[in-house]
């Protein structure tokens, strides 16, 4: 089990029973004067406020529950209109740089705390600290602490309020499973346990699991199951990687073991996902984003699939990756009080309950967390127990371009044949290094 992520969960777990046992069962969760939740008063002027979201959470049913919170804020604070502009990752990267550069910001937007660095060292967030600390106490204890010290990596800084988070973990096409004689209700928890599966799979004329060797999430997700976190990251102190070579020799030499049971196609590929669906494939490893097509196809198609945790090197070790977003306000918005105003809206306890009743969506409130029964929202939660943040230490530096593509490079270097994954290792961890030096 991973340090920080242990402790992570122990302190939801914890802070969770403290909030429901202190706390009237019927009681609803203190809001700040700020929260818009208050009668109606007359603004002085009108106020729009411009607010960039995540694409899969400004459509579908997630979008039409943004909406809705949206127009009770508005009806709450006569006069203030807010346009929500959703964006896919690449749209919503490329444009918080572009619209730093002119500075045209939105008044907020969504962020993968993965590249709070980034949009730091790009001058794109506004510091709440002060609005934070003004907030009550009974509306802060809400939220899960080691999100909210990753907002916070230094004295009287903040860049934004916590808010979502995923985790990935292990889609399960159970007709192929049972196709190849293998028992769903057999539990795997280690890479060899799992291989012997994939091999019964892949005799039976079907593939296991997609290329793992193509993303930099995947990459993540895999070398969680032969890691913890002191092996993961950069240490820019001593400006080197963490990444520990026989660790992740270990990984490359399972991927190339379980490439020899799968497909070359990518996990990330939506060739990847069409062979799930069409019962060609038995794994898949993906966030909860992922289960809403196979709920429709299970819906449509009869699909039969599960989800479990993402099996380790060994059974204390489970894989996957997690990651935390936020909201964050523009520097240059001038209208932040506002801003953050309705954030305090959408992140509070009946905002972000609803929005885990209808999505079964993981956040960083421990109360809704604490009421919510959903089997995907567990597993995600399960996942982010032991799973490996993205790209830590979030908000502290941006890691140097290149240092991701260095790694999926190294791998298909050893996969080859070009060099041994021990010596491949090696040269990885140099190549790391004289990036991160580079970059100082």
């Amino acid at each position: 089990m991973k340090k920080r992520s242990y402790l992570f969960f122990a302190v939801l777990l914890i802070g969770a029973f403290l909030l429901n046992a202190c706390a009237p069962a019927a009681a609803p969760t203190s809001a700040p004067p700020s929260a818009g939740t208050e009668a109606p008063a007359a603004q002085a002027q009108p106020v729009t406020l411009e607010y960039w979201v995540f694409a899969d959470y400004g459509s579908g049913d997630a979008g039409k529950l943004q909406e809705t919170f949206i127009s009770e804020f508005e009806a709450a604070n006569p006069g203030v209109k807010i346009n929500m502009s959703p964006k896919n990752d690449d749209e919503l990267t490329a444009g918080i740089t572009a619209a730093a550069a002119s500075k045209t910001l939105p008044d907020m937007y969504m962020q993968s705390d993965d590249m709070g660095a980034n949009d730091v060292k790009l001058d794109a967030l506004a510091n709440v600290y002060d609005m934070w600390t003004a907030l009550p106490d009974s509306y802060k204890s809400q939220f899960n602490p080691a999100m909210v010290a990753d907002m916070t990596p230094k004295d009287k800084t903040m860049w934004g309020m916590p808010y979502t988070g995923y985790s990935s973990f292990l889609f399960r096409n159970l007709t192929v499973l049972k196709a190849a004689g293998i028992d769903p209700a057999e539990k795997v928890t280690t890479w060899d346990q799992w291989l012997e599966q994939m091999k019964k799979i892949k005799a039976a004329g079907y593939d296991a699991l997609p290329n793992m060797a193509l993303a930099y999430n995947d990459f993540v997700a895999m070398y969680s199951g032969v890691a913890n976190d002191s092996q993961w990251g950069i240490d820019w102190a001593n400006k080197k990687t963490n990444i520990d070579p026989d660790a992740y020799a270990k990984l490359v030499k399972f991927l190339m073991e379980a490439k020899k049971y799968g497909t070359d196609i990518g996990n990330r590929d939506q060739a990847a996902e069409d062979l799930f669906k069409s019962n060609k494939l038995a794994y898949r490893i993906s966030g909860p984003w992922t289960n809403v097509p196979y709920a429709d196809a299970k819906k449509n198609n009869g699909l039969d699939y599960d989800y479990v945790v993402l099996p380790g090197s060994t059974a204390d070790n489970p894989a996957g990756h997690r990651g935390d977003e936020f909201i964050g306000i523009s520097p240059d918005s001038k209208n932040k009080e506002m801003a953050w105003k309705f954030i305090n809206y959408v992140c509070d306890e009946p905002q972000m309950t609803r929005w885990a009743t209808l999505l079964s969506r993981y956040n960083s409130n421990m109360v809704t967390l604490s009421k919510v029964n959903d089997s995907l929202l567990q597993i995600t939660t399960e996942g982010a127990k032991s799973g490996l943040m993205v790209q830590p230490p979030d908000f502290n530096q941006a890691y140097p371009a290149g240092y991701t593509q260095a790694i999926l490079d190294n791998m298909a270097q050893i996969e080859s044949g070009q060099v041994t994954p021990e010596d491949g290792a090696k040269q990885l961890v140099d190549a790391l290094n004289k990036l991160i030096q580079e970059n100082q």
